[in-house]
């Protein structure tokens, strides 16, 4: 969003730009929808690669043919923003199943069915689609006189971006039908709620992607802040992908912690002075043996959540299985205990609420009373606790590797699994 809200304050200084920048911005991009493209391939990405292809002909329509034919017009303003719409709401399937090539189909068929329009003879289709609510703009919003235009002020800065943007909605909204009107606001407002519905890098990047697109279309298509929207729109969506996967490589989806690839990588970079903790849940297998898989992906997820609140500086991550580890740079293993004991207190208290089904193996006149038959299920809540066991160990030797230290900690965490168990155990 950083991209584009730069891209708003400065388009008053585009025009002052040398020419070898412009041809930049003109050619920019189409570079940016490749480069895009290229890596919703390359990660088989197929809601970027169609959000790629829908903006792109948005844009090209609009910078090239404008929207002067109600034809173009309506591409601009209704079938883009709905297809961004649509393309937001997928479930990602890949580019190359049979999901990713329909999805392909639909939106080439799009493309197919414009360009026969273009060849043809379309005046009962711009008839229809030059149906509007013209007089109701004008009565209820005064923006159907195209003379009204907005005096920019001199000087530029973000006060003109304002009055451009201001100029813009008007001359958009003058000619538009209702249905375009429509479509611009559901799609619009489909695209936030999906947005936040997914959570992910790539959705808010699609999100930012949107906006630039509606920005877009408030300004001149020959105007070279159409091209600097387009720009900044694809560059969003290229981030928002590289994040994303980023995030896959090294953030464990379950806990949400960074996990060991990237506890590895950050070993690497750790000072000359660390504590390293490993921290295991204990009787974790008998616990998921005994509740099911489901309620151990629960206390998994409890227990990272209590060991990402960890104070000192300490910097949790998964290491595997119900294995984590956190690394306290710049700390000793005296503090670093200290803080992992106020997470190893925070655990054992949390009682964890689990529901399951007992089934009634008698019936008789209490249990008729509350209408339970013999065989049915009820469903009983019941609190659980589980604990950690806490290994540390310091680098207080010099050329002392991590992995010996890493050796250090897991020594002192089977210590303190051997002694009991729910205790921290100092190398």
């Amino acid at each position: 969003m950083i991209v584009l809200a730069l891209t708003f304050l400065g388009a008053p200084y585009f025009t002052s730009l040398p020419a070898s920048v412009s041809d930049i911005f003109a050619t920019g991009p189409y570079w940016a929808a490749l480069i895009a493209l290229i890596l919703a391939i390359a990660f088989n990405r197929s809601r970027v690669a169609l959000y790629t292809l829908a903006l792109v002909g948005g844009f090209f329509i609009f910078r090239y043919f404008g929207t002067e034919a109600p034809l173009w017009q309506f591409v601009v303003y209704g079938l883009t923003p709905v297809n961004l719409a649509i393309i937001s709401c997928y479930s990602e399937r890949g580019l190359f199943t049979l999901h990713g090539y329909l999805r392909l189909v639909i939106l080439g068929s799009q493309a197919g069915i414009l360009a026969w329009f273009a060849t043809h003879d379309v005046r009962l289709i711009d008839a229809w689609l030059q149906f509007n609510l013209n007089d109701l703009v004008a009565s209820g919003l005064q923006l159907a006189d195209k003379t009204h235009i907005v005096t920019l002020p001199a000087g530029g800065g973000p006060v003109t971006t304002i009055a451009t943007w201001s100029a813009g909605l008007s001359a958009m909204l003058a000619p538009i039908t209702q249905l375009e009107f429509v479509l611009l606001g559901l799609a619009g407002l489909i695209i936030i709620i999906t947005s936040w519905q997914f959570y992910t890098p790539v959705a808010f990047a699609l999100l930012g992607a949107a906006a630039g697109y509606y920005l877009l279309i408030l300004s001149r298509p020959e105007t070279l802040i159409v091209d600097a929207y387009m720009l900044a729109s694809l560059a969003l969506i290229c981030i928002g992908l590289l994040r994303d996967s980023h995030n896959m490589a090294y953030r464990d989806e379950l806990t949400t912690l960074p996990q060991r690839r990237a506890f590895n990588e950050q070993l690497l970079a750790v000072g000359q002075r660390y504590s390293l903790a490993m921290l295991d849940i204990d009787h974790f297998k008998k616990f998921n043996d005994t509740h099911g898989h489901d309620v151990g992906d629960q206390v998994l997820q409890m227990v990272a959540s209590q060991i990402n609140k960890v104070r000192g500086g300490g910097r949790a991550f998964r290491y595997g299985g119900e294995e984590f580890a956190v690394i306290f740079n710049g700390k000793d293993k005296a503090d670093a205990a200290y803080s992992l004991e106020q997470v190893r207190k925070s655990i054992a208290a949390y009682a964890m609420v689990i529901r399951e089904h007992e089934r009634v193996e008698e019936a008789d006149d209490e249990l008729a009373k509350g209408g339970r038959q013999r065989g049915s299920y009820h469903k009983a809540n019941k609190k659980v606790h589980v604990t950690i066991s806490v290994g540390v160990a310091e680098r207080d030797l010099r050329g002392q590797t991590p992995e010996e230290v890493l050796k250090l900690a897991d020594e002192a965490l089977y210590k303190a699994k051997k002694n009991g168990r729910n205790q921290i155990v100092i190398s």
